[in-house]
């Protein structure tokens, strides 16, 4: 963030966690929170970050792992930028919020057990991030606390009250990045911004590679431009070709990873 409300925001965030810290410290004998997610709240995965066309706005996508239930939470353009670097492991050339949170967090001996989004309130939604085996608790913006349990790693929970609520705030016309599996990976859409980030302008991008394609060296953020001889530019196409080899012969896979090339040979998995 470069703006000074944006520097605020972090600055009293950043005293928040110290202040938390300090008092989880404090109170180790005292009974503590849970650091596990209520009864009533249930995990979730950041499934995409896209473009709402009718708020011109962006969002970030939570779905419960069964993708019976998504929520939308409309975010700004640099929380978007934050989460789907975070997401993917892009490091920034400077350090962003969620970077330097992650820092904060670390230097002062502490670890961030997961983030809950816990609320919703005119419209606004709320988070609380949890730290230390449930001992310290932070409100924070939803956007603030996706990034960070990205960046360390940590669950995100949703309260299953917010998946009922038909009232609450979403996003009616969405664009969400089309998904396809095929051998175990899985792959979305290159969009723009994306094929930006990962200085690719073709191919599909990994956003979980299965155990025998991890072995092998495919990981998330890799961007696939061929299998075999042929062109994948979509997922659709991914599927279509891995589902139209015949037999059991290895696949190769051609990869662009932040501009580097290789390739890494597969065995085909029905």
């Amino acid at each position: 963030m470069t703006s000074v409300g944006g520097r605020r925001v972090c600055l009293l965030l950043m005293a928040a966690i110290l202040t938390a810290c300090s008092c989880a410290r404090q109170s180790a004998g005292q009974s503590s929170a849970a650091a596990e997610a209520g009864p009533d709240e249930v995990p979730v995965k950041i499934t995409a970050v896209g473009f709402d066309e009718s708020t011109q706005a962006h969002f970030v996508l939570l779905t419960t792992a069964d993708q019976a239930h998504e929520l939308p939470i409309l975010i700004g353009d640099g929380e978007a930028d934050a989460i789907m670097r975070a997401l993917h492991g892009i490091k920034p050339e400077r350090p962003f919020t969620q970077d330097l949170l992650k820092s904060v967090v670390e230097k002062s001996g502490s670890k961030v057990d997961c983030v809950s989004i816990c609320d919703v309130r005119d419209e606004v939604y709320y988070a609380t991030i949890y730290m230390n085996q449930g001992e310290s608790k932070i409100d924070s913006r939803p956007s603030d606390a996706i990034a960070l349990a990205a960046s360390v790693g940590a669950p995100i929970y949703v309260a299953s009250r917010l998946f009922e609520d038909e009232s609450q705030p979403g996003v009616a016309a969405r664009h969400t990045p089309h998904v396809a599996t095929a051998m175990g990976i899985t792959v979305e859409e290159l969009t723009p911004a994306l094929a930006a980030y990962f200085h690719a302008p073709k191919g599909v991008l990994v956003a979980e590679a299965g155990e025998s394609a991890a072995r092998e060296g495919l990981e998330r953020g890799d961007v696939i431009t061929r299998v075999g001889m042929q062109e994948v530019n979509a997922p659709a196409e991914f599927r279509a070709r891995i589902e139209a080899i015949k037999d059991q012969r290895p696949v190769v896979l051609r990869l662009n990873h932040d501009g580097s090339e290789r390739s890494i040979t597969l065995a085909v998995e029905r």
